[in-house]
């Protein structure tokens, strides 16, 4: 049985998808003319890829979602049995610009993360939009990826 959580919990994941939609937006918009990435850690199931490719918002963005190996495994599972995710994807395959990579990696690895979002394609030298929405508060100090990545 589904757990039944206060009105106040469902507003707060409300308000928060909607800030986080604003940012990928804003973002977006600012660099529509150049290319970019998105880089989102511990994404899990987000579904922001398709909803900014569906809209047109990523012509010239390299996106980028990182998880652990399983998550990442069962996410590809559910967009290979839909064909409207694996549309999406293909679609998003046709293009020079737009990439679409799944990154499995345990973010309590920094140094093994760095190398395999380089091979995946991240391209340090573009303007990069990081997303966490909430992995970062199952890290301590020391695990922090972010002090490599803000290094880059």
């Amino acid at each position: 049985q589904p757990c039944r959580r206060a009105p106040l919990i469902n507003r707060a994941y409300y308000v928060r998808s909607i800030v986080i939609d604003k940012v990928y937006q804003t973002f977006l918009q600012h660099f529509s003319n150049q290319l970019c990435q998105i880089l989102c850690l511990g994404a899990g199931y987000d579904t922001a890829f398709y909803r900014l490719h569906t809209a047109g918002l990523l012509m010239k963005c390299r996106y980028f979602e990182v998880d652990f190996d399983k998550v990442l495994a069962h996410k590809q599972a559910l967009i290979n049995s839909s064909e409207l995710l694996s549309g999406c994807i293909s679609e998003a395959a046709k293009s020079e610009t737009c990439i679409y990579k799944l990154v499995a990696c345990d973010l309590k690895s920094p140094e093994k993360l760095t190398g395999l979002l380089e091979s995946a394609g991240v391209d340090w030298s573009l303007p990069t939009l990081l997303v966490s929405e909430c992995v970062l508060t199952y890290l301590t100090p020391a695990q922090l990826i972010l002090r490599i990545l803000l290094v880059k």
